[in-house]
């Protein structure tokens, strides 16, 4: 159940969300495409573009972070679960105008499963069978690493299921690797 701060938050971003300008699914959808078909033309092994994609990502979401906490004004996070479900649920209806829903959380509340409806950029996606081992949305993993990176959780992020080999919904999982400590101690 999401905390009172990550409720207003949601209801912070979908404001802030609808006054954003938009761009259209369809644009962003073959733009991504085309932006992988570009890094294969430099990198020809999948386990190389993987790992382009996720550091592309790592790099949005040191970025994105900051725009979202100068736009949305809330009270400091005081947990993982609640930083998690601020940024599945707030942070991809900012951004990308989809909520996620975290599906389940282990016992130390150390990771969390979520599901993202809605990936829109899967939409008309079919990968060759000779690609199959191309993670598709990894710089999607990167962005949440980047982020979480950024206010302090060194996390691994992989995604579970994914659309684009047939399952019905992308699933993600977060898995908290270290509480980092940065220069004022906090």
């Amino acid at each position: 159940m999401p905390t009172k701060n990550a409720q207003n938050v949601l209801k912070a971003s979908e404001a802030a969300y609808s006054k954003l300008p938009k761009v259209s699914s369809e644009l962003l959808t073959l733009t991504y495409g085309v932006f992988i078909q570009q890094i294969f033309k430099t990198t020809y092994r999948i386990e190389d573009v993987n790992a382009k994609l996720l550091e592309i990502g790592q790099n949005m979401g040191l970025r994105i972070v900051d725009d979202f906490l100068s736009h949305i004004v809330f009270e400091r996070c005081s947990s993982f679960t609640e930083t998690c479900q601020i940024l599945v649920g707030s942070g991809f209806m900012y951004f990308f105008g989809v909520s996620g829903t975290i599906l389940s959380w282990n016992e130390e509340n150390s990771q969390c499963v979520f599901l993202l409806k809605h990936n829109l950029l899967n939409n008309f996606v079919e990968i060759p069978a000779h690609l199959e081992g191309l993670k598709y949305n990894n710089m999607l993993c990167g962005v949440i690493k980047g982020a979480l990176n950024a206010i302090n959780f060194k996390v691994k992020v992989e995604e579970v299921e994914s659309t684009v080999y047939g399952a019905n919904d992308d699933v993600f999982s977060i898995s908290l690797e270290e509480l980092l400590h940065d220069e004022t101690g906090e």
